[in-house]
């Protein structure tokens, strides 16, 4: 599940990207996956219907959208929110495409039943029972949008069942061995304000010195231990 927000990661590696932190992680995703894998995430709809087609090409270029899902805005109800989403499936491309002219047209949307301000991907225009439900007209805060509204004559789990059976992908092991990450943290690289293993210690560096953390329970050990691993990734 991808994290949303109106702010950006500082990853050197994407610094002429410019991306929001959901399209970081998008990118960031297909780019650390081998030629030939598969990898499926759920992201808000807006990856695939908003204007600026820049992630959508920078993921394009370097996966093949296998199947892309449009789940109705109930999905996450259970989690105490309604809001429309997307399941989308990518195999990594062997070669990542140069020419523009060559891209796949699910990296544009279009206006929706002549909406000028509301845009729609694509794909579901082309593949309507990818949608789990059916697209309908909403007033919002910001103005009109569209959501996907459930299908009250089937269930979701017997739709997503019908819309992956078509599924005939089968995973190919890759012919290059590749070491598996490091989950050792012994020394990286220290940042001001911020928390860093030395010789299997956990420091915090404030603006003075470098801090011994201690007292800490195992499992917000643990968790620091995971921030750290994403933020030096």
């Amino acid at each position: 599940n991808v994290p949303f927000g109106e702010y950006k990661i500082q990853d050197p590696a994407y610094k002429t990207e410019n991306f929001l932190i959901h399209d970081y992680f998008l990118a960031k995703m297909i780019d650390q996956v081998r030629p030939g894998g598969m990898v499926a995430v759920i992201t808000s709809k807006g990856t695939m219907d908003k204007k600026d087609p820049k992630v959508r090409e920078y993921l394009a270029k370097r996966g093949e959208l296998v199947k892309a899902i449009r789940l109705p805005n109930d999905a996450f109800k259970a989690a105490g929110t309604e809001v429309t989403a997307d399941i989308l499936i990518f195999k990594k491309r062997e070669r990542m495409i140069e020419d523009s002219e060559e891209l796949p047209g699910w990296v544009k949307s279009q206006p929706w039943q002549g909406e000028t301000d509301i845009n729609v991907n694509s794909y579901f225009i082309e593949h309507p029972e990818a949608v789990m439900g059916s697209l309908e007209k909403k007033s919002t805060a910001y103005g009109f949008d569209i959501t996907c509204k459930p299908n009250k004559e089937k269930e979701l789990n017997e739709q997503l069942q019908e819309a992956v059976s078509a599924l005939t992908l089968q995973y190919q092991p890759s012919e290059e061995e590749r070491p598996l990450p490091s989950q050792e943290l012994t020394v990286v690289e220290k940042r001001p304000f911020s928390f860093f293993y030395q010789e299997g210690k956990l420091y915090y560096q404030n603006a003075l010195r470098d801090e011994a953390i201690t007292g800490l329970t195992k499992a917000q050990e643990e968790q620091i231990r995971a921030c750290i691993q994403v933020r030096e990734m």
